[in-house]
């Protein structure tokens, strides 16, 4: 027996409930202040290629918004920055944990800042202190740290890369601007 997931899923959640990984629990309308997670999956015959996720809002983001949006994206930038043949993977995880406990938001983290993709949509390596190994040209994984702040919701960004020759290259392509992810209500 064979199984079979769509070619795309795709979950859009809101406000405060958000503040929980991947809550799927969305029984309450969008409201203005919200912020929004988008988590859109792509399957093609049984394997997992594709993840996007980015956090969003509906009108014009508060400061506090704005500063969880703007570390979430530094850390990913970082991360990326990182990323390289050779590097291992609790390295990688240090440098994105060392980031967040400078800013003293180290205990809103709840998962890993990222793993492979591959026939699940979580596959190994893991960027992960407990995983040995190190990155190695040609595998595909997420770099996705996240915040989640109990009340306000979750920030991530999620994007799908592949180790190169020399680094790493997104194979995803959304914008991570704060002006491209507000929604006007």
């Amino acid at each position: 027996m064979t199984s079979w997931d769509p070619p795309i899923q795709a979950v859009l959640t809101s406000g405060p409930g958000n503040a929980y990984c991947h809550n799927m629990d969305q029984q309450r309308r969008i409201r203005d202040g919200d912020t929004l997670e988008s988590f859109v999956l792509v399957s093609l015959d049984n394997y997992k290629p594709g993840k996007l996720e980015r956090t969003m809002f509906v009108g014009e983001p508060t400061a506090e918004q704005e500063e969880y949006f703007s570390l979430v994206r530094d850390a990913q930038s970082l991360l990326i920055e990182t990323i390289e043949p050779g590097v291992p993977f609790d390295e990688a995880e240090n440098t994105v944990d060392a980031f967040f406990e400078d800013h003293g938001v180290a205990d809103l983290q709840m998962h890993r800042p990222g793993h492979g993709m591959g026939l699940s949509w979580l596959s190994l390596p893991l960027i992960d202190r407990g995983l040995d190994g190190a990155f190695s040209k040609g595998e595909i994984f997420t770099v996705e740290p996240g915040l989640y702040v109990d009340g306000l919701g979750g920030f991530r960004h999620c994007d799908v890369a592949t180790v190169t020759q020399d680094d790493v290259e997104l194979l995803t392509e959304n914008p991570t601007d704060l002006p491209s992810l507000t929604v006007r209500p």
